[in-house]
């Protein structure tokens, strides 16, 4: 039998995958170069068959957000657990992330959050060299412990920000093109759009402007630090925005439509209480 992901030979007693690290799903030889087996930047839900858990409703279980970026890559979900178990985010392909095949598991446990144990990488905080996996993760009040590293062999390759989405009120802003003629964005109070996430200088102080070009809408980074991605991908240089084109820059997402910028993010709430 052989692993639906990625076609490696698997034993019977085989939880998980020893070549990809993913959660089992057996298929015959023949069916392992099939469409089956590529996979990106889906949310799968695996219960880890050899953990036991106890079903919990989905009101028990709290979601979480995770924002994934390094190497040119950029994601951003909202896990929403049924129940106990094992939850897996792909990460997308990117001819510049060595980890383009690397999966982040995580776990629910009495509808508590952890880093799921995994022996592909570690994941420590970000300015740390401690060991997170199997612990207990959550927003907390310091912006600092709620950001992670994922390490490959002692390389730095993705970095991980967890939030609450419950904590936040979602915010929607329309910038008219036509009427303002260039639109700026960044975390500086001069620009039209003010973002950063909870002041954490993710965004660079002039980050990015839109405007028209050869009578098209263009969206131009501004050699911003961390970058601003189209289709989980980092801009480089400048794009020419398409009917329902949407950028993200680390949780403040954009889509262009009949001439309107959309600016959607999340502010935290007055009475959103954090671990301290």
């Amino acid at each position: 039998m052989y692993c639906v992901y990625c076609g490696r030979e698997i034993m019977d007693n085989m939880a998980f995958c020893d070549k990809c690290g993913k959660p089992v799903r057996k298929i015959q030889s023949d069916e392992a170069n099939s469409d089956v087996c590529s996979s990106t930047e889906q949310i799968i839900n695996d219960v880890d068959p050899n953990e036991t858990y106890t079903e919990r409703p989905l009101s028990v279980c709290r979601q979480i957000g995770v924002m994934i970026f390094g190497k040119g890559t950029y994601n951003n979900k909202i896990l929403s657990p049924q129940s106990d178990g094992i939850y897996w985010i792909d990460f997308p392909e990117n001819k510049d992330c060595s980890a383009k095949e690397l999966g982040i598991r995580f776990k629910t446990d009495n509808g508590e959050w952890y880093f799921a144990e995994s022996s592909n990488y570690n994941i420590s905080h970000l300015r740390e060299t401690d060991n997170c996996l199997n612990t207990y993760i959550r927003e907390y009040d310091d912006p600092k412990m709620n950001e992670y590293k994922l390490t490959v062999r002692g390389e730095h390759l993705l970095t991980l920000i967890i939030y609450e989405p419950e904590k936040y009120d979602v915010i929607q802003e329309d910038y008219d093109l036509d009427v303002l003629g260039e639109i700026t964005v960044g975390r500086g109070s001069d620009n039209m759009i003010v973002y950063d996430y909870r002041n954490r200088h993710i965004v660079s102080d002039k980050h990015a402007v839109i405007s028209y070009k050869d009578g098209n809408a263009v969206f131009r980074d501004l050699n911003s630090a961390n970058g601003s991605y189209k289709d989980t991908q980092r801009i480089r240089g400048e794009i020419i925005l398409a009917e329902n084109d949407a950028i993200d820059i680390f949780g403040l997402h954009l889509t262009y439509k009949n001439n309107i910028l959309t600016a959607t993010y999340r502010k935290e709430r007055a009475d959103a209480k954090h671990e301290q």
